[in-house]
């Protein structure tokens, strides 16, 4: 059979994408970007497929197949259809013998269903790398491996010390990838600045803090200016403002918007008790609670937002749209909400 490798895990879609990214370059210098094909779960191709498994070593040394939502995922980003998943499974597991050995797949399943045949098969017929949640010390030491800047043309200087990674972890959370993108701003200001330390005081400024620049100016402009809000948009990109920290800032908005609209319903009207509910800051919830009308005009509209900026985060993080996409497609929803 394939040299197939499987990978899943229950809550570390990061550290699964890293491997992936690792793996597709390597493939990629020794044998071209042309025979590595990538199957998403919503276009799932039996025929496609095959042909890049039984096909491909006609032509090339190797070939890099890579398969998301199997064995059976159940996160709600898979989108393949079970009659597709039933097809391709069915394919994989009785021609396992004829795939050529020098053809690679990998199978992504980031929560697999474990009752299912394929799950039981590929458990014993696959090599299975599992990607647990990182947690505590794992977290500071992931800090302390990004925060680095050249030190030599051999060596690596950390920027930190064990005491500020923590207080990274402490602020951000577990969530890898606002870690990543948060260690990068850093690393990048200290690379800019050259800097090879970093104080208390700056490094409290910089955490955080650039994804609420101007997001109360941005969301206000938004329902009432559409261009105003999207040049407020292109002078953050101007910025280099990260597209992941502008993300977090609108799930945040948008999260705190569909609570207050509940609290609502529930006859729950005071700020300070909304504010004590959401255990959030008493003026993110004055800011906003004047335009709960405004909002429930438009929840249809506010619910679509959420989810296509649920599949925009998916789908440049998986690489289906380069990270330019980003900013191109946040400002096409702005008008939307104009347009409809």
């Amino acid at each position: 059979m394939s040299q197939t490798k499987l990978l899943f895990t229950w809550e570390s879609q990061y550290q699964v994408q890293e491997a992936l990214r690792f793996w597709k370059q390597e493939f990629i210098k020794k044998y071209g970007e042309s025979w590595v094909h990538t199957f998403y779960s919503d276009q799932i191709d039996r025929e496609a497929i095959q042909s890049s498994l039984m096909g491909s070593w006609f032509f090339s040394e190797k070939s890099l197949t890579i398969i998301y939502g199997l064995p059976k995922d159940n996160t709600s980003t898979n989108k393949i259809a079970s009659s597709d998943a039933e097809g391709v499974e069915g394919f994989l597991m009785k021609h396992r013998e004829d795939i050529p050995s020098s053809n690679i797949l990998i199978l992504v399943s980031y929560k697999p269903d474990k009752r299912t045949k394929s799950w039981k098969y590929f458990s014993t017929h696959a090599a299975i790398k599992n990607f647990p949640k990182k947690k505590g010390k794992d977290l500071v030491l992931f800090v302390l491996g990004k925060c680095v800047i050249p030190n030599d043309e051999w060596t690596k200087q950390s920027l930190l010390t064990n005491a500020q990674a923590e207080y990274i972890v402490h602020t951000v959370g577990n969530d890898l990838y606002k870690l990543h993108y948060e260690c990068d701003k850093v690393t990048q200001y200290c690379a800019y600045h050259e800097k090879k330390i970093i104080d208390n005081e700056l490094l409290s400024s910089l955490i955080c803090s650039h994804a609420d620049h101007d997001s109360f100016k941005i969301l206000d402009a938004m329902w009432t200016d559409p261009s105003k809000a999207v040049n407020l948009i292109e002078q953050a990109q101007d910025n280099q403002q990260n597209e992941y920290e502008f993300l977090w800032m609108l799930f945040r908005w948008l999260k705190l918007i569909l609570w207050m609209l509940d609290l609502q319903a529930q006859w729950i009207s005071s700020s300070k008790e909304m504010a004590s509910l959401l255990k959030i800051h008493p003026f993110a919830v004055a800011k906003n609670k004047n335009k709960l009308e405004l909002y429930k005009k438009n929840i249809n509209w506010i619910i679509h937002l959420y989810k296509e900026l649920l599949n925009l985060d998916y789908s440049i993080k998986t690489w289906r749209y380069p990270s330019e996409w980003f900013w191109i497609r946040i400002k096409s929803l702005i008008y939307q909400l104009h347009d409809k």
